[in-house]
């Protein structure tokens, strides 16, 4: 559950489910659980939320989970909006993408800034507004669905929590490629 706010909460009402049912194809067929880690029949997540949106990212991809720090080096020159900059971590420069206005339609993702930052193994550290516990997901509790190119990361919807279950290495491929710049540049 995000921390604040009830599963009845998120999103803002009854349109958050319509929005979820037109993000599959109804016409593909149940793909395989993903099992990263080897996790079996259960999908083992860390759910945020960023403009109203649940998210769920498997646990083993997720690296830290920081305060939004006060500035980031700034961006390159004509990058995406929801390219906000990059944090030095570990010695590198990770890009950081604001997870909302990156993945979400215009109109869905709030302005403003992202207290929380969720630093992945790909590279990429996405910010968001809330950080939940942990969750397991079993095979029922989620509506899986094929890769394709309209929304290559996402890998399901899970039912409960309410939330996207996001691919991590097809999120970091995708961001990659529409900000134009890998996770390698400085």
């Amino acid at each position: 559950m995000i921390r604040g706010q009830s599963a009845a909460g998120m999103g803002g009402g009854g349109d958050l489910a319509g929005y979820l049912d037109d993000l599959l194809d109804e016409r593909a067929p149940e793909v395989a659980m993903p099992a990263p880690g080897g996790t079996g029949q259960r999908l083992e997540a860390l759910v945020v939320e960023a403009g109203g949106v649940g998210f769920a990212l498997p646990q083993t991809a997720v690296e830290a989970v920081l305060p939004a720090p006060g500035r980031l080096v700034r961006p390159p020159r004509g990058a995406p909006a929801w390219l906000l900059g990059r944090l030095a971590r570990g010695g590198a420069r990770r890009p950081v993408a604001d997870l909302a206005a990156a993945l979400l339609p215009r109109g869905r993702a709030s302005a403003g800034p992202r207290p929380w930052l969720v630093a992945l193994a790909g590279g990429w550290v996405l910010a968001c507004d809330r950080v939940g516990d942990p969750v397991a997901l079993g095979q029922s509790e989620v509506r899986w669905r094929r890769p394709e190119e309209r929304r290559p990361w996402l890998a399901g919807v899970a039912s409960k929590p309410p939330a996207l279950v996001v691919n991590p290495i097809r999120l970091a491929a995708w961001l990659d490629a529409a900000a134009g710049c890998g996770t390698e540049d400085a």
